[in-house]
């Protein structure tokens, strides 16, 4: 019956949790780390959700720069209020073209 009158929660899918900002800026590191790795690209832009944003950017010395010396990478972070706690979403220099790992 449950089943029948709920649906799964986009943003947490079912669990009732969702993550922290610091878990969500680790996942966000993970990848740009890998980015790194596999590419030469030094600039990119990186949409997130207003909480995350907020979490990055406090601080003298923010997440965001800790990031960009750590993986020598010029990071723009862009508040985004489409996007959700869960996701982030990132481009190229020029903001034009989506990045994915491949």
């Amino acid at each position: 019956v449950i089943h029948s009158l709920h649906e799964e929660c986009p943003q947490c899918n079912g669990l009732g949790l969702i993550p922290t900002p610091s878990t969500e800026v680790s996942q966000l590191e993970r990848w740009i780390q890998s980015y790194r790795a596999g590419k030469g690209d030094r600039r990119i832009t990186i949409r997130v959700a207003p909480e995350i944003y907020s979490y990055v950017m406090a601080g003298k010395f923010s997440k965001r720069l800790q990031l960009m010396w750590k993986y020598w990478v010029k990071i723009k972070f862009v508040k985004d209020n489409n996007i959700g706690p869960r996701e982030f979403k990132l481009y190229d220099r020029n903001n034009k073209t989506a990045l994915t790992l491949k």
